[in-house]
Formats: C-alpha cells, structure tokens, sequence
C-alpha cells in the first residue's frame, strides 16, 4: 500500500495547499482551494502544520487572510503548543498576529504568549508591539511576564502602566480603527475605569494623547464618542434639529414656570435649575 492510499486521496491537494501555504504563493493556495484541498488539512512531510499555520510562522499575510476567508480553523494545533498565533509571535510576525486577533484566535490555545519564547525570533521593538497587542485583546487576563520578555526594554513597564486598564477601549492606539469603531457602536464605555478614583479611562487617555498635538484615528474616535452636553454656550453650534429639540425644552421649561410661579414664587429659580441641569441631560449637542 503506497503511503497517498494511507492518508487519503485528498493528501496531494493538502500537501501541495501547505507548500504554496509556507512559500507565500497566494495564487496557488487559491488554486489548490479551488481544487479541494482541506484547508484545515496536515499533510505528511516537511509541513506538518495546518496551512494557515504554515502561513502565519512565515508571516506570509495575504495567505493567511485568504485561508481564514476560507473557513481555516483558527486555533488548530498539531501539538497544543505551536498555533497559527502562537507562531506568528515567536517569528515576531506583528502584523499577522493582528490578523489572527482581530479574527478571534484565542490566546490560551497554544503555547504561554508571555513566557517570552517568540522574543527568540523577533526583535525588541517587535517584542513589545506583541505585548501590546495580546493586551488590547485581551484586558482581563492576569499577565505574568516570562523572564524572557522581562528583560526585554520597555515591556515590564508597560505592563505596570496598564495594569488598571480595563477594557478594550483603554488599548485603543493599539487596535485597528475598525475595531475601535465596532467597540463603540457595540455600546462600549469610554468613561469605564476600574474602583480607584484616579483610574484612567479611554477617554482620558485619548484626550490626554491628542493634547500632546499627536494625531491618531482611533483616539479621535473615542473623543468624538464623548456627546459634549448642551449648554448656553453650546447651543450656536447645534445641528438644526437639535436646536430645535432645545428650543421645545426651553418652552417647556417656561410653561412649567409659569404654572409653579403662583404657588412657590420661586419661577427664577425653577427655570435656571431646568436650563443649567435638567436640559443639558436631555439634549446632546
């Protein structure tokens, strides 16, 4: 029995879609997935790893985006410890393990992404972009840093200044400004912040960045995502419907007055109350 009857009659497909996989040949793993091969398949050879694997180690990332497109298992792993992400950050493949992140790959599928193994194959300033990066997408977990990456400039201390940030947001210099935007449509709050009263929030550090005179997309997106609450002062800057909205309050307020003003004499009052707090709730400019 020859060894492509062993393994099945789809081997030469996924053996030659693991190849074009590793050389970064995107025409090819297009061919080879139009042809039928699993793009989860592991072939026997010099690949043993999946196709996207193969990919991300190499940090091929047209491919990789390709074969996630096609339905490539995201966190499959021949030996439990060497995933797509996993060998993207020991090869110091920052972009790729962007892409792998944004997809959903999971950081507890593989090998420990802190211990500091991937500083091997990737350079200092590549090190701390992957710190970096694992931590805007995943905030919650408890970090412990490998001795490896320890000794790596910058990533201890970075580290200790994000400890009490909580969420995604907080990361948002570190993310795509498409996943930034999601996170605020998704409803995510740019004031969250943990017990501590001078715990930073997402929009304190985007605001905090953009005073230094920096531009970034995505902190502009978390300010912009702050509703500036209207006011006397703000009310010329409203759009026309809201303007509107504020001269209905307004009216409002005045026919309130005039129906309280007989029983407490206080109508003055009663009105600088609704315009200086109960208006600025209600409207946004």
């Amino acid at each position: 029995m020859d060894l492509g009857s062993m393994v099945g009659p789809g081997w030469g497909l996924d053996l030659a879609l693991q190849e074009a996989s590793d050389s970064g040949n995107v025409s090819e793993v297009l061919a080879q997935l139009e042809a039928g091969a699993d793009v989860n398949g592991k072939a026997l050879g010099p690949f043993c790893d999946s196709p996207l694997t193969c990919a991300s180690e190499k940090g091929h990332l047209a491919c990789a985006r390709v074969l996630l497109a096609a339905g490539a298992d995201l966190d499959q792993s021949l030996d439990g410890h060497s995933t797509a992400l996993f060998n993207a950050a020991f090869s110091g493949h920052v972009h790729v393990v962007s892409c792998l992140l944004e997809a959903g790959a999971s950081q507890d599928a593989g090998g420990d992404l802190y211990s500091g193994e991937y500083q091997r194959g990737s350079s200092c300033h590549a090190a701390i972009q992957l710190l970096q990066l694992l931590r805007a997408y995943d905030p919650a977990r408890n970090v412990v840093l490998g001795p490896r990456l320890r000794a790596v400039p910058g990533c201890q201390a970075f580290l200790d200044v994000t400890r009490r940030w909580t969420s995604q947001l907080h990361y948002h210099q570190f993310l795509p400004a498409e996943r930034v935007a999601k996170l605020l449509a998704g409803g995510a709050d740019v004031h969250a912040r943990d017990d501590s009263a001078d715990a930073p929030s997402p929009i304190g550090l985007a605001r905090a960045f953009l005073r230094t005179g920096a531009t970034d997309v995505c902190a502009g997106l978390v300010v912009s995502a702050d509703p500036i609450p209207w006011s006397e002062g703000t009310h010329a800057s409203s759009s026309r419907r809201g303007g509107a909205r504020a001269v209905e309050l307004l009216l409002a307020g005045h026919l309130l007055v005039r129906r309280c003003q007989g029983s407490t004499g206080k109508g003055t009052a009663l009105l600088d109350v609704w315009v200086a707090h109960v208006m600025p709730h209600a409207l946004h400019r």
